[in-house]
């Protein structure tokens, strides 16, 4: 009988979601995992975002929570407040969640977490990347699934494998190929919210002692209003701020792109929160004109099936869940 552990495994994107199960399949032993991608290198961008004792012992387990936590800031506290006066509502200490769950809550940079499970990756031997490489298209799903890819500078060739894990994002072409064989289509709807995400430098905030005694802080802070909410916290080892909102999708400037963001007004953003208290509106004022960027926040329907009912083919991440 074959070992289980040489069976050829495609992995389509290296995204969080591609990363982490390359990586976790290395761990485990198999010997063949090859990932596809799209972009010429692992440039990671992005905004915070926050990893509770659950997450951090996955990672501790593949092996990259120590370089993580370098930079990561460690939560002891949220606090909830009146976006119109700053007021607080309610304040929950969590001083000693490292104790209580053998593993902290932690915020970090989206790009410190990606680029650290990269690292992981490049020190195990079974896996193999293929950068600058994008699937066309999947040509059958069973008895073992093939697909073909394009390099950017070459021709399209195909593949052969035991086990395709579509890790491919919110554009997914296995879902979209993987539910036109069972005969069903994949649906988006709005959600009728939209987003600022915004990152402030501590040297932006550097002239205000309120603003820096919110970025030296381990608590997580929310200012909440009618329909609208900002949550911010630290990370980067308190080096940069993090502010993301939530408001009713009413002030886009343009339909969603190829990237799912589009170039924000910084009057509108503003507009938004016009009734906030000053401390909000010092952190508004800090981002430069012409770099404010807004997110429509879309979602998918449930899909009947995040797998293939014939062939060794899934979807995984934002590939997938709705």
């Amino acid at each position: 009988m074959a070992d289980p552990k040489d069976l050829k495994i495609a992995v389509i994107g290296s995204g969080m979601g591609g990363l982490g199960a390359a990586l976790a399949l290395a761990k485990k032993g198999f010997k063949h995992v090859d990932v596809y991608e799209t972009a010429s290198t692992l440039g990671f961008v992005g905004a915070g975002i926050q990893m509770p004792p659950n997450v951090v012992r996955t990672l501790d387990r593949l092996g990259c929570w120590p370089e993580i936590e370098k930079e990561a800031t460690d939560v002891k506290g949220s606090s909830i407040r009146q976006g119109s006066t700053n007021v607080e509502l309610a304040h929950v200490d969590m001083p000693n969640i490292r104790e209580l769950y053998g593993y902290p809550h932690c915020n970090g940079h989206r790009s410190s977490l990606a680029g650290r499970m990269y690292d992981a990756c490049k020190k195990e031997s079974a896996i193999t990347f293929h950068f600058a490489t994008s699937l066309v298209s999947v040509d059958s799903f069973d008895p073992k699934p093939k697909f073909t890819v394009q390099p950017r500078d070459g021709e399209a060739y195909s593949v052969e494998a035991d086990v395709l894990l579509a890790c491919d994002g919110i554009k997914s072409i296995v879902r979209t190929e993987l539910l036109e064989s069972i005969g069903e289509k994949g649906e988006e709807e709005d959600t009728g919210q939209a987003a600022y995400r915004i990152m402030l430098t501590r040297e932006q905030m550097a002239d205000d002692p309120e603003l820096l005694a919110l970025l030296d802080s381990d608590d997580v802070v929310r200012w909440i209003g009618e329909k609208r909410h900002i949550i911010a916290y630290p990370v980067s080892s308190h080096t940069i701020y993090n502010l993301s909102t939530t408001q009713p999708d009413s002030n886009f400037a343009a339909s969603t792109n190829a990237t799912y963001t589009t170039k924000g007004s910084k009057t509108a953003m503003l507009n938004v929160f016009h009734d906030f208290c000053p401390l909000v509106h010092r952190m508004l004022n800090l981002v430069p004109d012409g770099q404010v960027c807004e997110w429509r926040l879309r979602m998918h329907k449930p899909l009947p099936s995040w797998v293939h009912s014939a062939g060794p083919v899934a979807l995984l991440g934002d590939a997938c869940h709705p």
